[in-house]
């Protein structure tokens, strides 16, 4: 390209670059938002695991119990 061309096209540069700056930045909100969207999700699924495991032991604790009564 010559230097004329180049000057005719120069006036987009900067908002091709806060363009692309923004594009970017969003990019990267929204990777953190799923990540951390994602961590809760974990979390929470953790916690799921656990209650349920504390309701299927008491479910068995009370099926010993009765199995070892009849006995």
């Amino acid at each position: 390209m010559t230097a004329i061309e180049l000057k005719r096209y120069s006036h987009w540069l900067p908002g091709l670059v806060v363009a692309a700056v923004v594009v970017l930045a969003g990019a990267r909100l929204i990777t953190l938002s799923v990540h951390e969207r994602a961590a809760q999700m974990r979390i929470a699924a953790q916690s799921a695991v656990v209650r349920h495991a504390g309701l299927i032991e008491a479910q068995l604790q009370a099926l010993t119990d009765r199995g070892s009564c009849a006995w």
